[in-house]
């Protein structure tokens, strides 16, 4: 392909009513000329373009050219989006950079953003995540961010989300994003009964049917309730509950509603209501099912639960955390209706942030800077992970990040030879000092809280100018539950069983070294190997590697 041909191919497109155009070829990701030859020319003529190669690095004609289309297919309207709102904040005297939030957690400048506005998908849930991690300090848990219609749920691992490609109608893409699933059950879902209880909750809410929750009800406005069945929406199935007063005013049970009469919610709780209210509304369907007002609410809450459940454990399967070392992590106005009794049924612990109601902005407030590059490099060498982690900056700085607060992991694949280079760092503007500095007490408080055993039976193993590493009063050569803790109060890392050694820079490969064979598991031909934690000043530098060259 040559300047004139790539011309003419802009041409017939655009005389066909095109407006945006894609340009991807096999192999792109080692040589993107061709792909670069369409964006200039399309560029000349003022018409939108997204390069494949520019999106992922990644090998996958199909799956890369799939990612690209969909990130084609909002970049006018994003790019307006944009642009608008970059007027909007410099209109109003704003003169720090503009930040977008990413659905991967980080954020990136705007004019990152105007190139890949894929990066945006799922940047809600993601911001609340975030949220989180600065309020609670999560390091392992399940979080749920829970609405009036949907609650997205996710993972915190390490202290970080987990992050996966999304799936997009369907079909696998390369948009890195966090590894949420949404279910169509949150705190305004309606009930679904019969004659012998509750068939079903959700997924339509009383938002979708336009109706009130009858927990959020004056006690006044419940007179003479009776039951009716209805569909929300046609096709639905029409034995969704609604109840219906004398005055002919109408409302509807909900998640809420149950969690507020089985005294699930405190009243410090956004999710909190009038029980009179609740208690009123419920009892005609109580009679209808000939049970009582408490266990049609144990009913409600028992089938979310069924629907919620193989979501907590398929996260917990897939991420290897451990049963004793989750904790259920709630966010949204609704969280309180569902978590509360989660928690007790999974018998974990829960916890409910500060502003739990707003955190995703907040979230959005402290996020970090985040980018990835990735690659596939069958036994990738020392000069190779060097180049890839060398990229992952230079792309961090480039989407707003001071050099200084960059920190990069890196991810190697053995099955699927790929490696991921991710960088996180701030922005200059960047608040730092968010929690005050905790002492060495305090950071054994946090811990033992978190091991779930008494403080005196928490022991501070080592500690530099800016960690401290706890463990339980097992001997000190021995592997046993391991929390790193920063100087703020945060878990950074949480590990069931594990060992720490103190050493200088000098002899830090043979200490590795060591840990790499004492604390090896074998299991008939396989070997696994430990994961690492390295304190290195202010940072926890984490890898997973099978092959110690790679380490």
């Amino acid at each position: 392909m040559n300047k004139s041909s790539a011309e003419d191919a802009i041409q017939r497109l655009e005389d066909k009513g095109a407006k945006v155009l894609v340009a991807s070829m096999a192999f792109g990701v080692d040589d993107d000329g061709p792909e670069n030859l369409i964006h200039k020319a399309s560029e000349a003529k003022n018409i939108s373009t997204t390069m494949a190669s520019d999106i992922t690095k990644l090998y996958g004609l199909t799956r890369r050219t799939r990612t690209a289309a969909i990130n084609a297919s909002i970049l006018p309207k994003m790019l307006d989006t944009a642009n608008s709102t970059e007027e909007s904040v410099k209109g109003a005297g704003v003169e720090v950079p503009l930040m977008i939030m990413r659905g991967d957690g980080g954020v990136m400048e705007i004019s990152e953003m105007k190139k890949r506005p894929v990066l945006t998908m799922l940047s809600g849930p993601a911001a609340s995540v975030i949220g989180s991690l600065m309020y609670l300090r999560a390091s392992n848990g399940v979080y749920f961010e829970v609405g009036g219609t949907t609650t997205n749920i996710g993972v915190i691992k390490n202290g970080r989300p987990a992050i996966d490609y999304s799936i997009v109608g369907g079909h696998p893409t390369y948009i890195s994003s966090l590894d949420v699933r949404v279910v169509g059950c949150a705190g305004g879902s309606m009930v679904r009964a019969n004659k012998n209880g509750i068939i079903d909750v959700g997924p339509r809410s009383a938002h979708i049917a336009g109706l009130g929750y009858t927990v959020y009800t004056d006690t006044n406005k419940i007179n003479n309730p009776h039951v009716e069945f209805f569909s929300p929406k046609p096709g639905d199935p029409d034995d969704y509950v609604k109840i219906v007063n004398e005055d002919g005013s109408e409302v509807t049970i909900t998640n809420s509603c149950a969690a507020n009469i089985l005294g699930l919610v405190s009243e410090d709780h956004f999710s909190y209501g009038n029980v009179e209210s609740a208690r009123k509304a419920f009892q005609p369907l109580a009679d209808y099912c000939g049970s009582t007002v408490e266990n049609i609410a144990e009913q409600i809450m028992e089938a979310s639960y069924r629907k919620i459940e193989p979501i907590i454990t398929g996260f917990a399967e897939k991420y290897k955390l451990e049963h004793d070392q989750i904790s259920l992590v709630g966010v949204g106005g609704g969280a309180a209706s569902l978590i509360t009794y989660f928690s007790d049924k999974y018998k974990v612990r829960y916890s409910i942030p500060e502003n739990a109601e707003v955190i995703s902005s907040i979230g959005v407030a402290l996020s970090m800077v985040r980018d990835v590059v990735e690659r596939i490099l069958p036994s990738p060498t020392k000069d190779d992970i060097r180049a890839l982690k060398n990229e992952a900056l230079n792309k961090a700085v480039e989407s707003g990040a001071t050099p200084e607060s960059v920190e990069i992991h890196v991810e190697i694949d053995s099955q699927t030879n790929k490696v991921t280079a991710i960088a996180t760092g701030a922005t200059e503007v960047k608040a730092t000092d968010l929690t005050k500095v905790v002492d060495e007490q305090e950071a054994l408080t946090l811990a033992a809280e978190d091991i779930r055993v008494q403080p005196n039976e928490t022991k501070l193993i080592e500690k530099n100018p800016s960690f401290f590493v706890f463990g339980t009063n097992q001997k000190t050569d021995a592997a046993g539950p391991l929390r790193i803790v920063d100087k703020k109060g945060f878990i950074k890392v949480q590990r069931a069983h594990g060992k720490c050694i103190k050493v200088t820079v000098e002899n830090y490969f043979e200490a590795t070294q060591y840990l790499w064979e004492n604390m090896a598991v074998y299991e008939s031909e396989i070997v696994s190997r430990p994961d690492f934690y390295f304190c290195i000043g202010a940072r926890v530098v984490d890898f997973v590697a099978n092959d110690f060259t790679q380490l």
